[in-house]
């Protein structure tokens, strides 16, 4: 076939040969270092933008997380451990009862200091589920726990054990907790507090927690054996549960009796059904 219709056969054969000669590797061409060309790569941006590794590049966890808030409302997805749902309603409780403050500010210094001796002990604790997962200030607790033989000093640690002021629960739990009706939001500024629900269970946990030595003799000491702590991981470590004093309130707050308000009650019914998914 004739690629150059405008030339006779025979000019066009020729003009073909004399391309071809000068595309031919020369001597000094052979010498020369191949340039190399990144396709789709536009070299006025090289050097602008780096590229970076992601677990989650196309958004794709986004969509499963919200069909799981969708399928089961007030839950926390990324662990099995409910303990957080008492401990932290327990916590909010307490500081109401022996703070006259509301303020969001005074509640935090006694949040994060629980929150840290809570890990500590969870960490110490001999799980009977082996490894345990969800404890949240893990990392900052098991460095504690590295860097002490005999007593720990919290305050050394209470401002860097996890980054969130609030720790876990204003990362992960503070929503949770209101949907599941334990807790009610503060006003700007303000704590959030208990709600009746909630008061509830934290009687039920309180009637283990606080008859730890730990509760009697350090719950607001700086400095606090190793020990002690050890012993609060084993009476309310978060795998103490199903087992503990407030289990059965827990079981009531997901799946309890049928509420008379409808948008209660629908929560309740597709927590039920999704629960029950992973039982059959």
């Amino acid at each position: 076939m004739n690629r150059h219709p405008t030339l006779p056969k025979g000019e066009a054969i020729a003009e073909n040969q004399h391309n071809a000669a000068e595309l031919a590797p020369t001597p000094d061409s052979a010498r020369r270092r191949p340039v190399s060309v990144e396709v789709g790569a536009p070299f006025w941006t090289t050097g602008k933008f780096k590229s970076i590794s992601a677990e989650n590049d196309l958004g794709l966890e986004n969509v499963g997380a919200f069909l799981l808030r969708r399928l089961l409302p007030g839950i926390v997805e990324a662990t099995p451990q409910a303990g957080y749902y008492t401990f932290y309603t327990y916590l909010l409780a307490k500081h109401e009862e022996r703070s006259e403050s509301a303020s969001r500010a005074d509640l935090i210094p006694f949040f994060r200091r629980q929150e840290l001796a809570y890990a500590i002990a969870c960490r110490l604790h001999t799980h009977r589920v082996g490894a345990l997962v969800g404890i949240q200030g893990s990392s900052g607790a098991r460095r504690a726990i590295r860097e002490n033989e005999e007593t720990i000093d919290l305050s050394a640690y209470v401002d860097n054990y996890i980054d969130a002021r609030l720790g876990g629960y204003g990362l992960f739990y503070a929503r949770m907790l209101e949907a599941v009706r334990l807790t009610k939001p503060g006003a700007y500024q303000m704590a959030d507090r208990a709600t009746d629900r909630g008061r509830n269970l934290a009687l039920a946990f309180a009637r283990t927690f606080e008859q730890t030595r730990y509760y009697r003799e350090f719950f607001e000491a700086d400095v606090v054996p190793i020990e002690v702590l050890r012993d609060l991981g084993d009476h309310v470590c978060l795998c103490t549960i199903p087992g503990r004093s407030d289990h059965e309130v827990l079981l009531d707050v997901f799946v309890g009796d049928a509420g008379q308000e409808l948008a209660w009650e629908s929560l309740r019914q597709r927590r039920i059904k999704s629960f029950s998914i992973h039982l059959t």
